[in-house]
């Protein structure tokens, strides 16, 4: 069965050539799938908890970054640089803290574990 969001990671995932599993299983781990999440320290936003600075490298507002679809579209770009560059799980972690403090050599053991452990969940998922 799909889940409400499950078209967009599809559409996107496939756009950039990433298990579209992955994109949900970041979502789930980031913002239980809440569209109108905002982070702590309101510093990311949405679905896959875009970051203000990331999202504006996409030309998107706070506003847009709200917007289930043009979120998963900014989310999906910007895991795909960063696994381009780091590989799968050094991506996934540079996602997260953000590609400078990842290059400064921090790490994110705990969120690596937790959103592979999702997307392990949804390895069962088929689309319909």
């Amino acid at each position: 069965m799909m889940g409400l969001y499950d078209e967009i990671y599809v559409k996107w995932g496939a756009m950039r050539g990433i298990d579209w599993k992955l994109l949900k299983a970041i979502s789930i781990v980031e913002s239980s799938e809440n569209p109108n999440a905002v982070g702590d320290e309101g510093q990311s936003i949405g679905l896959m908890q875009i970051s203000l600075i990331v999202g504006g490298s996409y030309g998107m507002n706070n506003e847009d970054l709200l917007n289930p679809g043009l979120n998963v579209q900014v989310g999906s770009g910007f895991l795909k640089e960063m696994t381009d560059k780091y590989g799968f799980e050094g991506g996934i972690q540079a996602y997260n803290l953000g590609e400078t403090k990842f290059r400064k050599g921090y790490t994110s053991p705990v969120y690596l574990d937790k959103v592979m452990s999702e997307f392990l969940k949804l390895q069962e998922t088929e689309i319909v």
